[in-house]
């Protein structure tokens, strides 16, 4: 068994290549605003050790929400908290870059 984490995460350059975005811990979720937006995901993934994902299709959330409507809810839920702590980081890079700049 590989060491936890270790994946990686990069958005494909529009001249090509790929830039990494961010590295994944244990317990990390990825994709979750092509799970929202039902749009294409913007980046690919590649583990460099051993790992297991577990993935949550938009087309699955109609069978769970069927199941287990509070699951569903717990799943929303912590999509949105995801998301908000990312905004959060966004907004404060963005800030320094504007302080550092001048």
């Amino acid at each position: 068994m590989g060491a936890r984490g270790g994946a990686r995460f990069s958005l494909p350059r529009a001249r090509g290549g790929a830039g990494l975005i961010r590295e994944l811990a244990e317990g990390d979720c990825f994709g979750e605003v092509a799970l929202l937006d039902l749009g294409p995901r913007s980046a690919s993934g590649r583990a460099d050790v051993d790992s297991v994902a577990l993935e949550i299709g938009a087309l699955d959330l109609p069978e769970v929400a069927g199941r287990d409507p509070e699951q569903l809810a717990l799943i929303y839920m912590n999509l949105g908290r995801e998301l908000s702590r990312r905004l959060r980081a966004a907004d404060e890079r963005l800030f320094q870059a504007k302080v550092d700049l001048g």
